[in-house]
């Protein structure tokens, strides 16, 4: 819903958990981004940010950020996993993970459902840091 609603209306901060785009087909032999994923966006690439997950058809999602959204413009995918916070410096919209989700969950669930997102051991979301990074990078901190 994210991506299509970026699509009609200029926001101020466009945040993808997990997509931002919609898809046709099931798997890489007929899998591609939908067409409304190619219409003009009236919110701009630098209001983008988003994260997907290595293991939820990373391959086809990362054709849109790098593509029609023009997310890549501001750096490379940086592993929140591992890159955190370093990736702060370089600016980037896009982030990545590979971490687990919880027990029973899927990839995709695992980055917008509380029932699905990896958690420390206080219940704290492994992720937490770097959704801070992808709602407020660059924005005014006063």
């Amino acid at each position: 819903m994210a991506g299509y609603l970026g699509k009609d209306k200029p926001l101020a901060r466009n945040v993808f958990l997990s997509g931002g785009c919609d898809t046709e087909g099931t798997d890489e032999t007929n899998a591609k981004p939908s067409a409304w994923c190619y219409l003009p966006r009236k919110t701009p690439p630098e209001r983008m940010f988003g994260v997907l997950h290595t293991e939820d058809m990373f391959w086809l999602k990362r054709m849109i950020y790098e593509g029609p959204y023009g997310m890549s413009a501001f750096g490379a995918f940086a592993d929140a996993g591992t890159q955190s916070p370093d990736y702060c410096a370089s600016g980037t919209h896009i982030l990545t993970t590979s971490l687990e989700p919880l027990p029973g969950q899927g990839p995709h669930e695992s980055l917008a459902s509380d029932a699905a997102m990896p958690v420390d051991d206080k219940k704290v979301p492994l992720l937490a840091e770097d959704y801070h990074y992808l709602f407020t990078h660059g924005l005014p901190t006063d």
